[in-house]
This record gives C-alpha cells, sequence and structure tokens, in this order.
C-alpha cells in the first residue's frame, strides 16, 4: 500500500513538472514573438531587393531563400520525405492581355471613354445593360441581375459601395458602370491619373485633381471595391448617352422609370497568353510526437504580383506580414523547443508559392500530402494581417478589427478562438465572413477546405493601396501585427497539443 501511495506521489509530481515546463515554455514562446522583429521581415521581404516578388522573377527567388536562412537559424527541419526545404512545383497559366471594351459598335479607349479593369465580365459573352434609378435593397430584391452590369448616374460615383455592392453580388451582378452626366472635365483628369505610368508624375495629377494623394487614394480605393468579384467601371458621360440613347444627359427623365434595359451590349474581350512557371513551396517541420503523423500547418502566401512596368509590386500587407508571422511563429516554437516542449502533433510551417496565380502551391501542397505522409489537422492561413480597412472607425479603435474566415461547421475553431483571453492583446474578432462562399475561396485556406480539411484565414480587411506599388513596409501596423502573430500562435498550440 506504501509503495501504491509513493508510486502516485511520484507520478503527480512528474506531470506537474511537466506541466510546470510545458507552461513556461509557452509564456517564453509567446513573448518571443515582436513587432520589432515582424517590421524587420516585412521591410526585407518587401523590399526593392525582392522586386515584387513575382513568380518565375529573380525576387522570388530571393525570398525563398531568406526564408530558408530564417528557418535554419532557429533550427527548424524539413518534411523527412521532401528532403529539403523546397516543394517544386512547375505550373501553367493562363495570363491576360490588355482587354478590349466594347459597348454597343463602340470600340471603347480605356482611360478615355472608360477607367478601370473588366475582370469580373471578360470573355466572348456580351452582357446586358440596365439602367437602375431605384438602388433600393427592398426594389433589386425584385429584379433578375445575374449576369447582367448596371448603368448608375450619379453625381458621386465615390459613394460608399459596400451595402450596394454587397446585395449585387449576391444578386449575381458582374459589373457597375458609372457616371457623373455633368462633370466630363473631372471624367478626363481622372483617366490622366490612371493613365500615368510614373508614380511621381501620377500623385501630381491625384493633388491637382483632389488637393491631396491621400484623399486621392482612399477615393480611387473605394472604384475597387470587391473588384474581383464585380468589376467598377467609370464611363464618360459620351459613353452614358450611347448606352441610353440620349445625346443630353442632364435632361434624362431619370424619374419615369426605376430600372430599364438599355438597348446595346456590353462585351469585354482579353487575349489570353499561355505559360509555364517553376516555383517552390517553402516548408518548415517539426516532428511530434503521440500524433506525429497528423500535422498542423501554419500557412501564407510568399509569392505577389512582381513589377509593373518599371514599378515594384512590392507586397508588404499583401502578404509579405502574414509570412512574417509564420516565420516569428516558427521561432516561437523553436524557442519552446529549446525550454524543453515536445509537440503531439507536427507543425509545417508553409510559405505558399504562386497564390496570386489561383492558389496554385497550396493546391498543390493538399494534393501531395499523402505522397509526403502528411496527415493535415488544420490549416491556420494569414493573409493580410498587416493593415486594416481605410473607414474612419477603425483607423481610430484602439482595439483593431480581425476578420476570423471559415466554415460555420467549424465550431471546435469558434470554440477555441472564443475561451482565449487576451488582455493587452485584444482584438475585435469578426465573424461576418463566416460561411461566405466567395470570402473561404480567394486565399490558400480554400485549398483545404476543399478537401474536407479544417481551415481558416486570419484577414484584416481591404484597403485602397491593395494590389498598387503602395503597399509598402512602413504602412504597416506592426503593433497589431503582433497581437495577431500572438493569437495565431496560441491557436496553434491548442492544435498541436489537443488530444
Amino acid at each position: 500500500m506504501k509503495k501504491i501511495i509513493i508510486l502516485h506521489i511520484i507520478l503527480f509530481w512528474f506531470n506537474g513538472a511537466k506541466s510546470q515546463e510545458q507552461n513556461s515554455a509557452f509564456s517564453n514562446a509567446v513573448e518571443s514573438i515582436t513587432s520589432d522583429d515582424l517590421k524587420r521581415i516585412v521591410f526585407t521581404l518587401a523590399s526593392s531587393e525582392m522586386g515584387g516578388r513575382g513568380v518565375g522573377s529573380e525576387g522570388i527567388i530571393r525570398a525563398s531563400d531568406f526564408i530558408v536562412k530564417s528557418f535554419k537559424k532557429d533550427k527548424i527541419g524539413f518534411i523527412p520525405n521532401l528532403r529539403g526545404y523546397f516543394q517544386k512545383i512547375d505550373y501553367k497559366i493562363f495570363q491576360g492581355e490588355k482587354p478590349i471594351l466594347i459597348i454597343g459598335d463602340r470600340i471603347c479607349a480605356d482611360n478615355e471613354d472608360y477607367i478601370g479593369i473588366p475582370t469580373a465580365i471578360s470573355g466572348d459573352v456580351p452582357f446586358d445593360i440596365i439602367y437602375l434609378r431605384n438602388t433600393s435593397k427592398e426594389y433589386l430584391q425584385n429584379i433578375d441581375l445575374k449576369d447582367k452590369t448596371i448603368l448608375l448616374l450619379t453625381s458621386n460615383i465615390y459613394f460608399d459601395k459596400k451595402t450596394l455592392y454587397d446585395l449585387l453580388i449576391k444578386k449575381g451582378c458582374r459589373a457597375v458602370l458609372l457616371c457623373d452626366p455633368n462633370k466630363n472635365i473631372e471624367f478626363k483628369k481622372l483617366g490622366r491619373i490612371y493613365a500615368a505610368t510614373n508614380g511621381k508624375q501620377k500623385d501630381k495629377r491625384k493633388r491637382l485633381l483632389f488637393g491631396r494623394v491621400t484623399r486621392a487614394d482612399s477615393l480611387l480605393g473605394n472604384l475597387k471595391y470587391k473588384n474581383y468579384l464585380i468589376s467598377t467601371l467609370v464611363v464618360s458621360p459620351e459613353i452614358a448617352s450611347g448606352i441610353t440613347g440620349v445625346k443630353n444627359l442632364a435632361n434624362y427623365n431619370t424619374d419615369s422609370v426605376a430600372s430599364k434595359l438599355m438597348p446595346v451590349a456590353l462585351l469585354a474581350q482579353q487575349k489570353v497568353i499561355f505559360n509555364t512557371f517553376e516555383s517552390n513551396n517553402v516548408l518548415g517541420f517539426i516532428e511530434g510526437n503521440e500524433l506525429k503523423d497528423e500535422v498542423v500547418v501554419i500557412s501564407a502566401h510568399y509569392d505577389h504580383l512582381g513589377m509593373n512596368g518599371v514599378k515594384i509590386m512590392y507586397g508588404a500587407d499583401d502578404n509579405a506580414s502574414g509570412v512574417a508571422a509564420v516565420m516569428e511563429i516558427a521561432e516561437a516554437y523553436s524557442t519552446a523547443v529549446k525550454n524543453g516542449f515536445r509537440p503531439k502533433r507536427s507543425i509545417v510551417f508553409a510559405a505558399f508559392t504562386a497564390e496570386e496565380s489561383g492558389l496554385i502551391g497550396s493546391k498543390f501542397f493538399v494534393k501531395r500530402a499523402d505522397s509526403l505522409k502528411l496527415k493535415t489537422a488544420v490549416d491556420l492561413n494569414a493573409d493580410m494581417i498587416g493593415r486594416g480597412e481605410d473607414t474612419h472607425k477603425e483607423k481610430n479603435s484602439t482595439v483593431k478589427k480581425l476578420y476570423v474566415i471559415a466554415t460555420k461547421k467549424d465550431s471546435l475553431l469558434f470554440n477555441r478562438l472564443n475561451a482565449m483571453h487576451m488582455g493587452k492583446d485584444s482584438l475585435n474578432l469578426n465573424y461576418s465572413l463566416v460561411g461566405d462562399f466567395r470570402a473561404l475561396s480567394f486565399s490558400d485556406h480554400a485549398s483545404f477546405i476543399a478537401k474536407g480539411i479544417p481551415a481558416v484565414m486570419f484577414f484584416r480587411g481591404e484597403h485602397s493601396e491593395y494590389h498598387t506599388e503602395y503597399d509598402t513596409p512602413e504602412k504597416l501596423d506592426y503593433q497589431t501585427m503582433e497581437k495577431v502573430t500572438k493569437l495565431i500562435f496560441k491557436l496553434s498550440w491548442e492544435y498541436v497539443m489537443d488530444d
């Protein structure tokens, strides 16, 4: 009996000591994540030396080498069956040339007849154009807008588009044509801004029209709201007259009808070029113990848009910010291991390539997981976590918004997030995009969800400098980035250590 009691005491002491060691390792790991480290990484990845990290470029090779060097420094290993940090991918993609926009029988010139990119309507099928006067929710609910283009005549083309556009997207509307009939001169000046290829020249024209560059960027960025789902084109009064068949739009009797099918259709044709690329996913690895065949993937894409002519598309927020989080979390786990931590599940730190080309890197990883003898338990994906939205409320809020994007059925994820005590690292977790089909598809988490694997994307929202040369490192909010990175680390720890 005495021997049994002594054995229980020894086991109790051993488990207590082990738990204390784990808690200490966890605390030290969390504290190792700092805004200064994140800033250093982003400034490197989004530097001119990296050239925008376009697929097939020297810049993306330098970026991948930088990530590998960091993994080696932190003693992060690689997946045994991969025999190195690189997962090589050969892939083919289609790239579109400059689109040709045809309205009726007129071939329109960009930045002269229209402004914008008709991404969502490019193809060989013409789209009907519907003039809308009544844009209320009650009215739009009862009209068919699926695969339609709408024309709006408005004295403010920069209106807040969220409410209207979110409804139009749900209704299947593909594009919005905006026109201020009374501001032909302003349209021409706007066209000159978009036509400028030199950054300084473009900024000068913005100041002349809007007073200051930041105001211009905010207004112009508003025109791009969800442009990957619905195209916004600003058309000249002359083009709008051709659409309506009314020469003097100022006398157009807009009160007579709430909506009207126009006599002309719109066609956006785009020649497609077929290209072959070679690139690499960069994968770090810490092997687990009891459940080592199961892996927790912590991911971010490290590619961006490369060069646009002579302009570097730096991609600081998109997505040097997410990669910095992955690298910093890898270092945090390295710190924990040094302090005696032993993970139950294995961990993959994934910097995916070719996300901008169609999630190619993550799709390849998911497809080849079996050959690497990996069974993914969950993917935690970071994309654009460095800046928030351009709203006054968000910019002035002390507790910043973080979108959590996942499927509605992932109750384990929500329970774990809601149970976390963030303290000084508090964030406003926003679940409004949970279950949203399009939000579930626009980053690498989509590749996992498509295969039935639990996945979540952390995202701080879109801003006016998204996919422009102005997405630069000095504009990121590194204090909030630190909070987001710590949140992802803490969540990953729960998945790594859960039975």
